[in-house]
């Protein structure tokens, strides 16, 4: 029994070592093997000798505006690690999109595919990096626990808003998403979940072909809307408030005046007249 014990202990052991290194932990992982590195202002950028590093020299500009757009500041250096292959951005962060930043920490993972893309001009790679880097600002503010219970509308809404994403690239523009809610489509903010119960088969489930942008679209367009209707202080109230830890339609009442329900009655109002 002793020696299954000490097999079971070692090989529990060199599993976490592997994730640590290799794996799904890499991302909190206190070393980064094989990756080279280059400080870019704020930022620190691990590479596996990719070319073109020079895209990457706005970044403390970028994180600069990330920074005034949400009334707050990086409170440490970003971390940001360009994956050398597909395969090794997967075995990293478990997902198939093109950039993921993860809570605490603010680590943001760049996909080789997005890389391309952005080599290609695909994609606008500023607009990216400032959706992510708005992931990494808000990580930054609270613990891991807090981040899980973040409502994800909210997470990426904001950081759509404040890239100015919607209306680029493959994300339908405020008109097109009004017109799309005139046409009856409409994704509820609440069934985007969070981290820890992200139900995804909501978004699955919804009937447009590309879901998932719209979805993103709409959220920055209620991000947008809260901003223009009733300011920036109060957003920026409103996002320190969720940050802090607060149940969405507490904060959201004691903010604007009235529940997040009814204001949404009045985004759609808007949206279909």
């Amino acid at each position: 029994m002793k020696r299954i014990a000490a097999v079971a202990s070692f090989s529990l052991v060199m599993l976490a070592l592997y994730s640590a290194f290799c794996g799904r932990l890499f991302p909190y992982s206190p070393v980064t093997p094989g990756f080279q590195s280059r400080t870019v202002g704020r930022a620190v950028v691990y590479h596996r000798g990719h070319c073109g590093l020079e895209r990457l020299d706005r970044l403390d500009e970028l994180m600069a505006q990330v920074e005034r757009f949400h009334d707050l500041g990086f409170r440490r250096p970003v971390g940001i690690y360009l994956c050398g292959s597909d395969d090794e951005y997967r075995r990293y962060t478990g997902t198939g999109a093109r950039f993921v930043a993860f809570p605490r920490y603010g680590r943001l993972f760049v996909s080789r595919r997005a890389w391309e893309d952005a080599r290609r001009g695909d994609i606008d790679l500023d607009i990216y990096l400032r959706h992510e880097l708005s992931h990494s600002l808000i990580y930054q503010q609270m613990g891991v626990l807090r981040a899980l219970r973040l409502p994800r509308w909210l997470l990426e809404g904001v950081a759509m808003a404040g890239a100015g994403q919607v209306g680029t690239g493959i994300y339908p523009s405020k008109d097109e998403v009004f017109a799309l809610i005139r046409q009856g489509y409409f994704f509820h903010p609440d069934d985007y979940g969070t981290v820890i119960d992200s139900r995804s088969e909501r978004t699955h489930a919804f009937p447009l072909e590309n879901s998932i942008a719209f979805i993103y679209s709409e959220f920055g367009c209620i991000v947008g809307d809260l901003i223009s209707r009733y300011g920036n202080d109060r957003f920026h109230r409103y996002l320190r408030g969720m940050i802090r830890g607060g149940e969405q339609g507490e904060v959201f009442r004691e903010t604007y005046g009235t529940g997040f329900e009814e204001y949404l009655a009045l985004f759609l109002a808007e949206a279909r007249r």
